[in-house]
């Protein structure tokens, strides 16, 4: 009886298509330009701020995301109205809506530094995003994401409430 295998071979010269060829020490300068072109754009992107909002950190920015909910038009995808709950715990729930078309996700959200992060189950292709606030007030605030993208709570006809207003 012939045996055939159906698994292809995996090694292409030394390195193994699975895993990366690069030493430790590219990966680890490879980490480091990334961080540095991340800090870049953030650096470009406060440049928007306008005088008189300051960055929330620590407990500031703890108070401003915890047990609130915020409300607006999606950046990332046009026509979208969004309702995120985020619990204390640390949970987050929330839906959106385009006309008769409704979706929902729940997730997570944690505190790393002087930023937020949030990691939904389906939106966002379930990938982490962390932001930094600038408040002028609860009503009117920036975020700037790490890769230093910029949102206005103006711009996406946002509001943020205390507590879980909208029952998520």
């Amino acid at each position: 009886m012939k045996i055939i295998s159906l698994v292809p071979s995996l090694v292409i010269g030394t390195c193994f298509l699975l895993t990366s060829c690069a030493t430790p020490e590219q990966k680890a300068a490879k980490e480091v330009a990334k961080k540095a072109a991340f800090a870049t754009a953030v650096a470009d992107a406060e440049k928007n701020i306008p005088e008189g909002y300051s960055q929330l950190t620590g407990e500031g920015l703890t108070v401003f995301v915890s047990d609130t909910t915020i409300s607006g038009l999606s950046e990332r995808a046009p026509g979208w109205r969004y309702d995120v709950y985020r619990a204390p715990d640390g949970t987050q729930r929330g839906t959106s809506t385009n006309g008769s078309k409704t979706s929902n996700d729940s997730g997570k959200w944690t505190m790393n530094g002087d930023t937020y992060c949030s990691q939904w189950k389906k939106w966002g292709d379930s990938k982490e995003n962390c932001y930094r606030v600038y408040a002028g007030t609860a009503e009117d605030y920036y975020t700037i994401t790490t890769e230093g993208k910029f949102w206005s709570s103006n711009e996406f006809q946002g509001s943020r409430a205390e507590g879980n207003t909208k029952n998520l």
